[in-house]
C-alpha cells in the first residue's frame, strides 16, 4: 500500500513543480484515479484549477487557454478512455505550438492486462502528438525529490519545445489525502526558484544581410503573412508594427491573412488578394512567407504559379512550414527583428510597386463591398457585419471550416479583430470547448464564438458545460441544413444530386432553437444586421446563441461573381 502521506506530498512536489515552470492554469475532470494529482492542484493556493465533466471539452479548453494566453497550460484526467478525449486537442496544440501538459493518471503495473475495469495501456497514448511522454514512477515511489522536477520539466520541455507533453501517473489505492498535516518538505518549500522559458527574440547573425541583399535585387517583392505570424509569447502588438513599419520602409506590399495579427494597421496590405490570386493579376519575383500556411488556398495556388521567383521561409521555429517545398532559402530568426534590421540595411524602396499592388486590392475592395450590397443574404454577409460588430476589445474564436474562411475573405484588411481559430489540423471539432478555454484566459473581455450547424453539433456539449460553468459566451450559428464545404470538391462534379447529398452534404434539419431551454442559455434567431445582437461583456445570461439560416448556394454564387476579373 502506498503510504497517504508520502502520497500527498510527491503529488504536492509535482503540482509546485508545474507552478514553477509557468503553469497557473489546470483543467481537471471528475475521477477517482486522479484524486490525489486534483486535490493537490486544487489546493496550490497560486493555480486555478478549473473543473469540465468531460475530457473531449476539456482538452480544447486547455487549447484556448494556451492559444489565448501564450502560456503553459495542464489538463488532468483518471485512467482508462478518459485520456484518449485528448487526442484531437493535442493534436491541433501539436500543429499549433502550443504548450498543453496532459497528465493522465493510470492503474498501476499490476492491473495492465489482467482484465481490471478503466485499465488498458497509456503510455504513447499519443504517439507523436506530444513532443515527450514521461512516465511517472508508481505512486509515491519516487519521492518528492523527483516528483517537483518531473513538474518542471514537463512544464519546461512543453515550452520550450512548442508544443504538448504527456505525463502517465499510476497509483495504487488509498489515493485519498491523509487528513493530517503532511510533514514538513525541505525539497519543496526550499526549492530554489527557477529561471523563466526564455522568450527572447532572436536576430541569427547574418541572415538580415542575406535577405536584404535579396530584397534589393528584387522588383517586385511581396510578403504573405499566414495564420499566426506573430509569437503569442511576447508583445504582439510591438512584433506587428515593426514588421508594415519595415514593410512600408521597404516598399513591400503585404498579403495578410485574417489570423496573422497584421489586419487593420496603416500598412500596405493587398486586399481581396485571394480573388486577384485566383484571376491571375497579381505576380512576383520574391515570395517572403511568414506564419503558417494561409487560410485561402489560392494564395498558396498563386506562389506555386511563380516557380521562377525566390522563395523565402522565415521559420523561427524550425517548423518547416512549406507545403509546396519551394522555398529557395529559410531564416530562423524572428520575423519583427529580421525585417527591421533589413529595413535599416537600406533595402528598397518601391514605392510605385508597393502602391500599384495595394491599389488593385483597393479596387478588388470596392467590388467586394459592391457584391454584398446586392447578393442575396449569404455566410459572406454574416462575416462582414459580425467583424464590423463586434464590441472593443472583443476576441473571435471561428470554425475552421466555412466561417474562417468568410472571414478572411469577406472581412475587409482594414478592420482591426484578434481572431483565433484551430488552424493546425483545421478539424471543426472542439470550437466551443476552445472558446471557453479563450475566455477562461481573457475574463475581462468578450468572447465571440462563430460557427457553423455541423461544428456546432460536434461540440454541443460543451456549449451546455460553458453554460452550467458560467463563462460567458456569444455564438453566431450559421446554419445552412448540413454544411457546404464539400461542395467545393471535384466530387461534387461526378456524382448525381442525390449520392453526393447523402454521402457529402447530409441535411440534418436540425432547429438549434432547443438550446435555449438549458438554464443559462439565451437563444434568439437573427436574419439581418448583427449591430447591437451582440451583448457586451457582463451582460446578463452566460452564453447567448445567435442562429442565422442561410442559404449555402448565395454564398458561392457570391463567390462565383468576384472570381472573374473585371470586364
Amino acid at each position: 500500500m502506498t503510504d497517504g502521506a508520502d502520497l500527498t506530498a510527491v503529488t504536492n512536489a509535482f503540482i509546485h513543480g508545474l507552478h514553477d515552470a509557468g503553469v497557473r492554469h489546470i483543467v481537471a475532470s471528475p475521477g477517482s484515479r486522479s484524486t490525489p494529482l486534483v486535490i493537490a492542484a486544487s489546493r496550490h493556493a497560486e493555480v486555478e484549477v478549473t473543473m469540465i465533466i468531460d475530457e473531449r471539452t476539456a482538452g480544447f479548453v486547455a487549447l484556448g487557454i494556451g492559444l489565448a494566453s501564450g502560456e503553459p497550460v495542464a489538463v488532468l484526467c483518471s485512467s482508462g478512455t478518459a485520456g484518449a478525449n485528448y487526442l484531437p486537442a493535442l493534436s491541433e496544440a501539436s500543429l499549433a505550438d502550443v504548450a498543453v501538459i496532459a497528465i493522465t493518471a493510470d492503474r498501476p503495473p499490476e492491473h495492465q492486462f489482467w482484465g481490471v475495469g478503466q485499465t488498458f495501456d497509456q503510455t504513447g497514448l499519443f504517439h507523436r502528438q506530444v513532443r515527450q511522454e514521461f512516465v511517472m514512477p508508481t505512486g509515491a515511489a519516487g519521492g518528492p525529490a523527483h516528483a517537483l522536477r518531473a513538474g518542471q520539466r514537463a512544464g519546461y520541455v512543453a515550452q520550450r519545445q512548442h508544443g504538448p507533453v504527456h505525463v502517465n501517473w499510476p497509483f495504487r489505492l488509498p489515493l485519498e489525502p491523509v487528513p493530517t498535516e503532511v510533514p514538513g518538505n525541505p525539497v519543496v518549500h526550499q526549492r530554489q526558484s527557477q529561471v523563466p522559458v526564455s522568450v527572447a527574440p532572436r536576430l541569427i547573425p547574418g541572415q538580415a544581410d542575406a535577405l536584404a541583399a535579396l530584397v534589393e535585387m528584387s522588383s517586385q517583392p511581396v510578403l504573405v503573412a499566414g495564420p499566426y505570424s506573430l509569437d503569442r509569447r511576447r508583445n504582439c502588438d510591438e512584433q506587428a508594427n515593426r514588421i508594415v513599419s519595415a514593410a512600408k520602409q521597404m516598399g513591400i506590399p503585404i498579403i495578410a491573412d485574417v489570423l496573422s495579427g497584421l489586419r487593420g494597421l496603416d500598412a500596405p496590405l493587398i486586399d481581396g488578394a485571394q480573388f486577384l490570386a485566383k484571376q491571375g493579376q497579381m505576380t512576383s519575383d520574391l515570395v517572403i512567407r511568414v506564419g503558417d500556411t494561409p487560410t485561402d488556398k489560392n494564395i498558396r495556388l498563386w506562389w506555386e504559379s511563380l516557380p521562377h521567383a525566390q522563395h523565402i521561409l522565415i521559420d523561427p521555429r524550425d517548423r518547416w512550414q512549406d507545403p509546396s517545398h519551394l522555398h529557395t532559402q529559410r531564416f530562423t530568426s524572428d520575423p519583427d527583428l529580421l525585417f527591421e534590421r533589413v529595413a535599416r540595411i537600406g533595402a528598397g524602396p518601391r514605392s510605385a510597386w508597393m502602391e500599384h499592388l495595394v491599389a488593385m486590392g483597393e479596387a478588388m475592395r470596392d467590388r467586394i463591398e459592391e457584391a454584398l450590397a446586392t447578393a442575396p443574404h449569404s455566410e459572406g454577409h454574416l462575416a462582414s457585419d459580425l467583424l464590423q460588430s463586434l464590441p472593443d476589445g472583443a476576441l473571435l474564436v471561428a470554425s475552421s471550416s466555412m466561417p474562417i474562411r468568410d472571414l478572411d475573405t469577406f472581412g475587409g484588411s482594414s478592420i482591426a479583430r484578434q481572431v483565433i481559430c484551430n488552424r493546425g489540423v483545421n478539424g471543426i471539432d472542439g470550437v466551443i470547448g476552445t472558446a471557453m478555454g479563450v475566455a477562461l484566459a481573457s475574463p475581462s473581455r468578450s468572447v465571440v464564438v462563430y460557427i457553423g450547424d455541423i461544428a456546432a453539433q460536434h461540440d454541443i456539449g460543451s456549449l451546455f458545460q460553458a453554460a452550467r460553468s458560467g463563462i460567458a459566451l456569444t455564438i453566431l450559428l450559421a446554419n445552412n441544413d448540413g454544411g457546404a464545404i464539400f461542395s467545393m470538391l471535384p466530387a461534387a462534379e461526378v456524382l448525381d444530386a442525390q449520392e453526393f447529398t447523402s454521402l457529402f452534404t447530409t441535411p440534418h434539419g436540425t432547429d438549434f432553437s432547443f438550446v435555449g431551454g438549458h438554464d443559462g442559455v439565451d437563444y434568439a434567431t437573427v436574419d439581418g444586421s448583427l449591430e447591437s445582437t451582440i451583448p457586451a461583456k457582463g451582460s446578463a445570461g452566460s452564453v447567448h446563441v445567435l442562429e442565422a439560416r442561410v442559404d449555402a448556394n448565395a454564398r458561392f454564387e457570391l463567390l462565383r461573381s468576384l472570381a472573374t476579373s473585371p470586364t
